[in-house]
């Protein structure tokens, strides 16, 4: 650890020479990261970023990726501020007519809705229901933000078919 210090004080100096001082140098300067390395400091987690991806849908393990830290770090960070992940969708839908897609995490969940029934309980079955109403089923991964706003969304917990508008119109488990 000495070493570290020391060769870190080295590269302080030289930076605080250049910037005047070590709160003028920006945080991608390539020397400041190399710094942070030698003294084993993490850059605080971008709460903003998380907010931003969170909102957008992405899955705690895509933020973690994507801010460079754990899945447990974020989905703590996420259960302190009393946020909550966006599903992630399996499925879409288009309806017989073309006039529009379901996106949907379950295709039992959504056959059951759509024949006023709740007696399909296998995957298999859901398909075949929905086929037989002349739906077409792809198998999709997509994520919040990729669904267009007018689409509609069904979540396992829904008992209905939910139209999505805009960004903040998720609705979520309570």
């Amino acid at each position: 650890m000495t070493i570290n210090y020391e060769q870190a004080l080295v590269r302080i100096h030289r930076l605080e020479d250049e910037y005047g001082s070590i709160l003028y140098v920006p945080d991608n300067n390539l020397e400041f990261k190399q710094v942070q390395n030698l003294l084993n400091v993490k850059e605080k987690l971008n709460h903003k970023r998380v907010d931003n991806l969170t909102r957008f849908g992405y899955s705690v393990s895509q933020i973690a990726q994507i801010v460079n830290r754990t899945n447990r770090t974020v989905y703590t960070y996420l259960k302190h501020n009393n946020m909550r992940p966006k599903c992630s969708f399996k499925y879409r839908v288009t309806m017989p007519d073309l006039s529009h897609n379901i996106y949907t995490t379950s295709l039992i969940n959504l056959a059951n809705i759509l024949c006023h029934t709740q007696s399909i309980n296998l995957t298999k079955c859901a398909v075949k229901q929905l086929k037989a109403r002349g739906c077409l089923i792809k198998k999709i991964k997509s994520i919040w933000c990729e669904i267009p706003n007018g689409d509609y969304y069904c979540l396992p917990y829904f008992d209905n078919i939910v139209t999505k508008n805009g960004l903040d119109s998720y609705i979520y488990n309570t």
